[in-house]
């Protein structure tokens, strides 16, 4: 068994687990010692050593403060292995002083040792989650023995010390096992996480680089996302307009304009429009973009030089295909004829000769 510097599992799981079970401990401390000057439970806590509980409740409660306000106040983080590991051991003793002053394991305090071996399950992910449930095992079993045959009482017996022994060790490899999985799954989740946010980046790296201007605006009016095509052909920077993700579209009047009369009339298609006198025409097209929680519209943004451009070199394809073609089929006839024509004059030589001779 490994018995060196403990591990914690670095993750989400661990930190939280130790967190929450550093402010159990405190509520725990809290209560025992409340419980106990009440007098509520003086038939089971603290019966057979009233003193030696008193000064291990508040022992345990001044440790159990300390150690919060360690945490709140001087250290945000629990990444501590030996000092996790400290806490855990310090709280199984407090809990057999505890035990031993009330009676053994009979009192039911025993049962409290459950919830500090799972913590320390949850919060290592190696073998010191066991060495915690062998450490409460020995102290639960030195209790009675110290109990039945150095104190001679002879209502201890070594039985259910064992008993809650096997429990605490079925506890811990349950919660390891349990702690295994989480962390898995937490694994997973952090990859599919960092994955989603790599394929963000790169839809927004695709979408800032397009010619096409690209704006996405929600049922408010206002702009969700802008590319820099659209922040260009708009005239933001000319005109000195703020266009980003949060303003409203209204900044753009032209482009409201043309918003709006889609919203009345979507299946019309809306004439180009310009921004400013000195502008380029721009082709505005509109789509729904249907989510969950709102409806948005994506606006696609088209320079119509840019679309004269394509016509021009498509006309040209075209041209050069069909003067291509009408070369082809001006050069067929042209051979046919021109062979016919070899063809007649060699037959006129040979006629030739024969009348000379």
């Amino acid at each position: 068994m490994q018995t060196g510097k403990p591990s914690v599992d670095p993750g989400h799981l661990a930190q939280g687990a130790a967190k929450v079970y550093i402010y159990y401990r405190f509520a725990l401390s809290l209560v025992l010692l409340v419980i106990f000057y009440s007098g509520t439970a003086s038939q089971v806590f603290g019966t057979h050593n009233p003193q030696l509980y008193l000064f291990t409740s508040i022992s345990y409660t001044v440790l159990a403060t300390l150690t919060l306000a360690y945490l709140l106040i001087w250290q945000k983080n629990t990444s501590s292995s030996l000092l996790l590991f400290t806490h855990f051991f310090l709280d199984l003793v407090a809990l057999t002083l505890l035990i031993h002053s009330s009676g053994g394991p009979s009192s039911g305090l025993g049962l409290l040792m459950l919830i500090t071996v799972a913590a320390s399950s949850l919060v290592f992910s190696t073998q010191p989650a066991l060495l915690t449930a062998a450490l409460a095992s020995i102290l639960l079993l030195t209790e009675e023995l110290f109990s039945a045959y150095v104190l001679d009482d002879s209502s201890r017996a070594i039985f259910p010390a064992g008993l809650l022994g096997f429990v605490l060790f079925l506890t811990a490899v349950l919660f390891r096992m349990l702690n295994e999985r989480l962390r898995r799954s937490e694994q997973i989740a952090l990859r599919e996480s960092d994955q989603a946010a790599h394929l963000q980046d790169l839809n927004e790296m695709i979408i800032q680089r397009m010619l096409t201007g690209i704006v996405v605006v929600n049922a408010a009016g206002k702009i969700e996302l802008i590319n820099n095509a659209a922040i260009e052909m708009l005239g933001a920077e000319k005109n000195d307009i703020a266009l980003g993700s949060g303003t409203s579209l209204r900044a753009t009047p032209a482009l409201q304009k043309g918003y709006e009369a889609w919203l009345s009339q979507p299946w019309q298609k809306l004439p180009a429009f310009k921004v400013s006198k000195s502008s380029t025409e721009i082709q505005a097209k509109f789509a729904n973009l249907q989510r969950s929680e709102n409806k948005s519209t994506i606006i696609f943004l088209e320079d119509t030089r840019t679309a004269a451009q394509n016509a021009q070199r498509l006309k040209l394809a075209s041209l050069g295909r069909l003067t291509g073609s009408i070369a082809h089929e001006i050069r067929n006839p042209l051979g046919a004829i021109s062979h016919a024509a070899q063809l007649l004059a060699g037959a006129g030589r040979e006629k030739l000769k024969q009348t000379s001779q």
